[in-house]
């Protein structure tokens, strides 16, 4: 009968453990979604602004290409006079 006692004994004792266990799993499951969402949501924003930029930029580009092109044009006038 003590043997008995000692067996559920340790029994209640393993399962209390377990859940213990089964709890910081749990946890730590639910912390690295956590960062992984949060990894997530900051690279798409910084993917966001550097589509922007390179937007801006080409505009930027684009506007130079174009007066350079005029510039170039004035000079070759000059050479051909």
């Amino acid at each position: 009968m003590i043997a008995q006692k000692e067996v559920k004994r340790i029994k209640n004792f393993q399962a209390k453990f377990e859940g213990l266990l089964l709890m910081r799993v749990r946890d730590e499951l639910k912390m690295t979604i956590a960062a992984y969402q949060t990894l997530y949501k900051s690279s798409v924003n910084f993917g966001l602004r550097k589509q922007i930029q390179a937007e801006q930029g080409k505009a930027e580009l684009e506007n130079r290409i174009t007066d350079l092109e005029k510039h170039r044009e004035n000079l070759m006038e000059k050479v051909n006079i």
